[in-house]
């Protein structure tokens, strides 16, 4: 599985840790669909021969408590790193998704903490 982890997301984990439950639930709700979008933008440019490689990108185990939230976004075919080190386009679709990330984040977290 090729992956990325998200640096600097220490400081809203450690706030993380003093929200209500509905909060870290929206935290891991966010996230997900992040994590849907970046692989919805990275499939638009996969390296495409029989279609495999495409088939097998996946947003998986979304982990979340009150110190940190971790996703995994990927592809699993058993070749999926060797193409990547070649044509890096789940890397570029992240980055194109990465302007804008705590934005929208801190959005949906502050609209959790107003609902009572």
């Amino acid at each position: 599985m090729i992956s990325f982890r998200l640096k600097g997301m220490e400081q809203l984990e450690k706030r993380l840790k003093s929200m209500p439950k509905r909060v870290q639930d929206e935290m891991g709700r966010a996230m997900r669909d992040e994590a849907v979008a970046v692989l919805a933008k990275a499939q638009e440019s996969v390296p495409y021969d029989t279609g495999y490689l495409m088939s097998t990108g996946d947003v998986r185990d979304v982990r979340v408590n009150q110190h940190r939230t971790d996703i995994d976004v990927g592809y699993t075919a058993p070749y999926a790193i060797y193409v990547h080190s070649r044509f890096p386009w789940l890397l570029r679709a992240f980055q194109e998704r990465a302007n804008g990330f705590a934005r929208r984040i801190a959005d949906r977290l502050s609209k959790a903490m107003e609902k009572r």
